[in-house]
């Protein structure tokens, strides 16, 4: 057998805008989230072709919704096809958020990227690191040139063209979302209620998909599936929209979103349901609030919830690619732990939606060293010499003297003042009554230790 092989020119396809190729599975294409750390969760973001459920059990919050409105406006700002299945579709999509000024499509990444963090609300760096970001060591100047602890990924490593920098405080132009209604580039569904609103949807969703264009990614957002609007929901109509979805979009080049209501998302609905709804999508992650508790409010003030993956998109592959690719995560053992998962969660800051890992605030509250007692406050405990000799002011500041004891050759004991300070205010025309201060004396030679 010859050795040679005959040189055969590459065929490179063409790449589906706002799309890339998995870092570990070349052949895997990824859309982003629009939220960087969701990305790196979910190994570079959410597959083509993949199904991937968000769960938010707590009854007062919308961090569904949020994410959502996230992958919403990543579509409408990267050019790509987005299918917004709800009863009022046009609202989701108004509430959306926006890019910063030059990080819209067509325009330079540079300023998008560094503009969200000029409040000092990076992804995953709290407002003391920012601070002390460009001071120098005074002690321990060794260390000075180690990597600075990191809780998240920064936004910056993210490209502008695959993932764009969002602001919370800035919404859709109505401009933009009419015009991407015109071109097709969005599309709503609406909800029929009733006992077959799920077959009506799973056929519209149908006909959005073979209408997208060949080479245009198409973004499927289902929000509160089975809510109200969706008439009475059985668990088997749930589970069957979920398996059709997830077969009707494997072969497109398509991807899907779906957040349940909190009703449904806790694992009281049926035994072994939170498994159940892992099988039947290929990505599973609930988002659980710390309001809920208020044990877990006031220990962990810095974030809002915990999250946890229950499984990971993995196409063509058996091992998912959050396993080897995420930091965050820290399954792989290239990253800074690999010897277990870590604990997650999230937080919202001014401007943004944040997962980074899970630590502890400082012991007594992240407001401990921002805070100075009053002058006035608490009670001051300490030893007192006697008072000096010379002429002058007794001073409140508690010293430490011998004292003469009662016979001949035997140890000085040593005299402790107590003062209590309380601060209450004198009444008007009346002198301030001073009170004494009590002492006591402590002798070791006796059986009675202190003596009043």
């Amino acid at each position: 057998m010859s050795a040679f092989k005959r040189r055969l020119p590459k065929t490179t396809h063409p790449a589906i805008p706002g799309t890339r190729q998995n870092l570990s599975t070349p052949s895997i294409l990824e859309l982003s989230t629009g939220i960087p750390s969701f990305d790196d969760i979910l190994g570079g973001g959410l597959p083509l072709g993949c199904v991937l459920l968000v769960l938010t059990p707590d009854p007062h919050a919308a961090w569904g919704d949020l994410v959502q409105k996230y992958f919403i406006a990543q579509g409408l700002a990267g050019g790509q096809g987005v299918c917004v299945v709800a009863d009022r579709a046009e609202d989701v999509v108004q509430g959306a958020m926006w890019v910063h000024q030059g990080d819209a499509k067509g325009q330079p990444s540079g300023e998008g990227d560094a503009d969200p963090d000029a409040d000092g609300e990076g992804e995953g760096e709290g407002d003391a690191q920012a601070e002390d970001a460009d001071t120098k060591v005074k002690i321990a100047w060794r260390y000075e040139r180690m990597k600075q602890f990191q809780t998240s990924v920064p936004a910056q490593s993210t490209s502008s063209e695959y993932c764009h920098t969002f602001d919370l405080n800035k919404t859709i132009p109505p401009s933009i979302i009419s015009g991407a209604s015109q071109s097709g580039q969005l599309s709503t569904l609406g909800v029929a209620g009733g006992h077959d609103s799920f077959q009506t949807a799973l056929r519209d969703i149908e006909t959005a998909v073979s209408l997208t264009a060949p080479r245009r990614a198409l973004r499927l957002s289902v929000p509160d599936l089975g809510g109200p609007q969706w008439g009475d929901t059985k668990p088997t109509q749930l589970f069957q929209f979920l398996y059709s979805l997830r077969v009707m979009i494997r072969t497109s080049p398509a991807a899907a979103l779906v957040t349940l209501p909190y009703y449904l998302s806790r694992p009281s609905v049926d035994a072994g349901w939170i498994q159940k709804l892992g099988y039947l999508c290929d990505g599973c992650i609930s988002l659980t609030s710390f309001g809920a508790d208020p044990s877990l409010s006031s220990l962990f003030q810095t974030y809002h919830g915990s999250l946890q993956v229950h499984s990971a998109p993995s196409p063509n592959t058996l091992l998912p690619p959050s396993h080897k690719l995420s930091v965050i995560r820290g399954l792989s053992a290239a990253s800074s732990q690999g010897s277990g998962e870590n604990n997650l969660a999230f937080r919202c800051t001014r401007k943004r939606f944040v997962l980074e890992t899970l630590h502890l605030d400082v012991e007594g509250g992240v407001g401990e060293r921002r805070t100075t007692p009053r002058a006035s406050a608490g009670a001051s405990v300490g030893i007192e010499d006697p008072p000096p000799k010379a002429k002058g002011h007794a001073h409140d500041i508690v010293h430490n003297a011998p004292t003469e004891s009662e016979g001949k050759g035997q140890p000085a004991a040593a005299v402790m003042s107590i003062g209590i300070e309380a601060d209450a205010e004198a009444e008007v025309g009346k002198p301030a009554a001073v009170k004494t201060k009590k002492r006591v004396a402590f002798h070791s030679e006796r059986p009675d230790l202190y003596d009043f």
